[in-house]
């Protein structure tokens, strides 16, 4: 039986001060590269909604330099500020000094979570749903086709009744009342070799399917396989791989973080690939910095410095490739939202416009908006009222030119936008770039 009282206990109940680089020796010394120039303030979303210091990232790291040098002691109220950070990196963009926020928020979350501080909700959400089910695939899955069951016979409106609302948590009640569309068939690993549509493979790849991705966006996946296949690629899905550990390292949950690296490093390389694709911004950047989490780890250094120069996100490699030019008219009207953790994360821009100029008969709106959409990981259950405020002014911008197909290379993001097109109850549909890139290479043949 789970001992709820010894998992929830204040561990630092009498010593509020803590070490926030507990996994993070260079952590002092990355709170003190900030000069407070406030480049980072335009950027920052959580503070262009406020317009509140601390809800910026010079302010989240003067909270943390005050805690770690013991001028202040860890209150819910300084963990609430770090909490409302999405961590969509935009600050590193324009961050003229190259301080690596990002890690630093996920080492600070990382402690708080050790201190026993952080709210009843994120406890739960952590041990639940990051601890439990993340590393339990299969126990996911089946809880998927359950809430599928219940999509197709709509009982998730009973949520949004109010006297059912009322009895559960306000987070979990909208999270139930308004769940993500999950597919009928969900993708699968497999431990098959998918072989390229031309005589000869290109390159042997393996594909990261992931942890929610199968289950809300199988078709995406599906695409991702065929684009890859058509452009002469032999694909491999491991059966072993599992979730790439994102959603827990962004949430301080870095100890399992770590276990889900080492099964997909070892999942992933014992085929010797010549790429590790990913169709998930979010995954992709994280699986990217395994090196950087894994450093301590002397055994695996190695082979995790290996993992991090072979993934590429799949719009990436494609151009690298170079990839086939697809031929098949699509007369769409069009705009790509750039998730953040491509954009910022992984410095990736023009490939996903380079590919958008290959399909014939598109009009592309060039987007003038850049910043988060607001889902960022777990960040839209946990903190629904400023992800959902970040999704309207988004979304006001994507739609401003009418386009029909709003694109992007998140499952997150296609969820939130998905959510908010739907309450909109707008004609526009979101689609992940590579499913409109196959639309055009099958068009082409029939």
């Amino acid at each position: 039986m789970i001992n709820f009282n010894k998992i929830f206990e204040n561990s630092k109940e009498n010593n509020p001060n803590l070490k926030l680089n507990a996994n993070y020796p260079e952590f002092k010394e990355d709170i003190y590269k900030c000069v407070k120039c406030g480049f980072c303030l335009t950027a920052c979303p959580t503070y262009l909604d406020t317009g509140l210091e601390t809800e910026s990232p010079r302010g989240r790291i003067a909270l943390m330099r005050a805690v770690t040098e013991e001028r202040l002691p860890l209150t819910n109220r300084i963990i609430d500020h770090w909490a409302l950070c999405l961590q969509c990196r935009a600050c590193e963009a324009v961050c003229p000094s190259g301080v690596p926020f990002g890690h630093m928020m996920e080492s600070t979350r990382n402690a708080v979570n050790i201190s026993g501080k952080q709210g009843l909700t994120t406890k739960l959400v952590g041990l639940i749903f990051l601890r439990f089910l993340l590393k339990n695939l299969g126990i996911l899955r089946f809880l998927f086709k359950i809430l599928y069951i219940t999509q197709i016979l709509k009982l998730h409106k009973l949520f949004q009744w109010k006297i059912v609302s009322s009895l559960l948590p306000k987070q979990l009640s909208n999270t139930l009342g308004n769940p993500p569309i999950i597919n009928r068939r969900f993708f699968t690993t497999t431990s098959k070799t998918i072989k390229p549509n031309t005589p000869y493979p290109k390159k042997k790849v393996v594909l990261l399917a992931g942890c929610i991705m199968p289950l809300t966006h199988s078709e995406t996946l599906h695409a991702c396989v065929e684009v890859l296949k058509i452009n002469g690629c032999e694909v491999m899905i491991p059966e072993q791989q599992g979730c790439c550990g994102a959603l827990n390292i962004h949430n301080g949950e870095l100890k399992s973080g770590k276990e889900m690296a080492k099964k997909n490093i070892e999942s992933f390389l014992e085929s010797k690939p010549d790429a590790i694709i990913s169709a998930s911004a979010g995954c992709g950047s994280t699986m990217k910095e395994y090196h950087q989490l894994l450093k301590e780890d002397p055994k695996l250094l190695d082979q995790a410095t290996l993992f991090s120069k072979l993934t590429k996100d799949i719009t990436e490699f494609l151009i690298e490739l170079p990839l086939i030019k697809p031929k098949g008219k699509l007369n769409k009207k069009v705009i790509f939202q750039n998730p953040c953790h491509l954009l910022h994360a992984q410095n990736i821009y023009e490939e996903p416009k380079k590919i958008l100029d290959l399909i014939p008969g598109l009009d592309i709106i060039e987007s003038i908006d850049e910043n988060c959409c607001g889902a960022a990981g777990i960040y839209s259950i946990l903190q629904q009222s400023t992800s959902q405020r970040i999704l309207e002014k988004k979304l006001a911008n994507l739609l401003k030119e009418s386009p029909d197909l709003i694109l992007t290379a998140n499952p997150g993001c296609m969820i939130q936008i998905e959510q908010g097109l739907k309450s909109k109850a707008s004609n526009t549909q979101i689609l992940h770039i590579i499913e409109l890139l196959y639309q055009s290479y099958i068009t082409e043949i029939s």
